[in-house]
């Protein structure tokens, strides 16, 4: 048997999304007001809280869309997948772009010695 784990109040469901506002709101105030160090723990801490009130917020985004208290939106889906996609390019694009970088300053540096010779 399941454990019933829903927050109700006064007869009203409070959906996770709630709680993924709040843990962006707490967590995005406190990267603002002390600015931690990006070689700390703590930074790495609010990193992870900050991805799960992101994961926890956008799991119902279609709810926010369509205003309706309907767990199976399918707009919920969409978004969780856009989501994933763009961060999953940032990771892995973010490397290759580097690489391209590095490739186009060498062909620059490259055509710059044989101008040099040409001239």
């Amino acid at each position: 048997m399941v454990a019933e784990l829903f927050l109700t109040v006064r007869g009203v469901h409070v959906h996770h999304f709630t709680y993924g506002v709040l843990i962006l709101a707490v967590v995005g105030l406190y990267m603002i007001l002390r600015r931690p160090d990006v070689r700390t723990r703590m930074f790495e801490v609010s990193v992870m809280l900050y991805g799960i009130g992101l994961a926890l917020t956008f799991d119902e985004f279609g709810m926010w869309i369509r205003l309706q208290d309907n767990y199976w939106v399918r707009q919920s889906y969409d978004a969780v997948i856009v989501i994933l996609f763009v961060f999953l390019n940032i990771a892995y694009l973010r490397p290759l772009a580097g690489v391209v970088k590095r490739r186009l300053k060498k062909k620059n540096d490259e055509s710059a010695v044989v101008e040099e010779f040409e001239d």
